[in-house]
């Protein structure tokens, strides 16, 4: 394993990793976000696989688009930004209309973390940390959340997510990382397969928001246990897809051992495999582009990437049968997802 370090200016840093399959991964602490994950086409054809903002300043600028980074506290939407707890009703912040999406207006993503790297022989551990002060973007309790990335040289890169509250909260971080395995943005995402372990999804209505039930996934334009082209899938007809302009919708995971998510290109020479403790998976294929942006020195387009968000089904403060995304003072946060990058 190899590590080296970048610092544009005296706040923040990149960190770059290279494996020995010459795969590299590359980190920068705002936001804790993955910003590269380079592999070889050929012998000297090294290509980016991940969409990037190629200016720090389009980090905050152009953050809707959250490439990469750490999403938090809660991702997804939350309606209206209300959330109940035994004793009040806390307002968040409304960051989306009258919703809060991807924890407020000053979320995990532009934070500045603290990170610690540890080396060890066939990995590296990359640990950042910070603290979110109570009141900031209107959640409840001071916390102190880690994110730990392990990255090896059997093309395994583990994220792991720690979290503690002084009192009562809500948490439900993921990684908003879009990939393009085409390595070359110039290629949208049709010619990708994606495959998921799935028997239901959440549909949405026209704010985005799920409407609070789940549908089986089985005869639908969502049937991804079959292993479904997204060319097929994106211009389809569908009511759900004609809404929201792609994939916008999140899908129940089947628990096993093996992975439950496969993304693959004929194209590339390499496939993207995930599993995770999280119940479920939100799948968004770049639906909108509101601003040009350049990533990887070409623009943004509709389909650019495809963003695979491990969690708990957005709103399920709203909707209990979604999951449980409440932490209490007396209990450590812990979840994880692993993606494996399996060379062909």
């Amino acid at each position: 394993m190899e590590i080296f370090e970048n610092k544009n200016n005296t706040k923040i840093k990149k960190i770059r990793v290279k494996n020995k399959n010459n795969l590299e991964i590359e980190w920068c602490n705002l936001g804790a976000r993955i910003t590269k994950i380079m592999v070889p086409f050929k012998k000297y054809d090294l290509r980016n696989i991940i969409l990037t903002y190629d200016n720090i300043e389009d980090m905050y600028t152009n953050r809707e688009y959250y490439y990469g980074s750490t999403i938090g506290r809660v991702a997804g939407r939350i309606a209206e930004g209300k959330v109940l707890f035994s004793d009040c009703e806390i307002q968040l912040s409304q960051n989306e209309g009258l919703n809060h999406i991807h924890g407020g207006r000053e979320g995990l993503d532009l934070i500045l973390w603290d990170c610690n790297i540890d080396l060890h022989k066939n990995n590296v551990e990359l640990t950042f940390s910070c603290q979110d002060y109570e009141g900031h973007n209107g959640y409840p309790g001071n916390m102190d959340i880690k994110v730990k990335y392990i990255f090896d040289d059997n093309n395994n890169l583990r994220i792991e997510y720690y979290a503690r509250t002084d009192k009562e909260t809500i948490f439900n971080p993921t990684n908003h990382t879009y990939f393009n395995l085409n390595g070359n943005n110039s290629r949208n995402i049709l010619n990708h397969y994606l495959w998921i372990d799935t028997d239901e999804f959440a549909p949405v209505k026209k704010n985005s928001l799920p409407i609070g039930i789940l549908l089986p996934t089985k005869g639908t334009v969502f049937d991804f246990k079959k292993g479904l082209s997204l060319c097929e899938v994106l211009l389809s007809e569908d009511s759900q897809l004609k809404l929201m302009g792609g994939i916008d919708h999140t899908f129940q995971l089947n628990k096993q051992n093996d992975y439950q998510i496969k993304l693959y290109c004929k194209d590339s020479p390499i496939k993207v495999f995930l599993r995770t403790s999280e119940p479920a998976v939100t799948v968004y294929s770049h639906n909108k582009v509101n601003k040009p942006i350049l990533s990887n020195g070409g623009l943004i387009t509709k389909y650019s990437g495809l963003a695979l968000e491990p969690q708990v089904i957005p709103d399920s403060v709203h909707f209990p049968n979604f999951g449980n995304i409440y932490l209490s003072s007396d209990k450590e946060y812990r979840s994880w997802s692993e993606i494996y990058l399996r060379m062909n």
